[in-house]
């Protein structure tokens, strides 16, 4: 019985362990494209701001 709850305490922790994996891996995957998305904003900032000067 004990070692029955061990193993399913060990299932839940490696499973728990996995889900907190992936999601940081998607959050890395998304502050990527935001942080990619930031810089064709600035780009498109700059180039319209060369444009009203000219």
């Amino acid at each position: 019985m004990a070692h029955e709850a061990e193993d399913i305490a060990h299932q839940n922790w490696r499973q728990l362990r996995r889900t907190v994996e992936d999601s940081r891996e998607a959050l890395q995957q998304e502050q990527k494209r935001l942080q990619k998305n930031v810089y064709q904003l600035e780009e498109e900032q700059k180039r319209i701001h060369k444009e009203l000067l000219l």
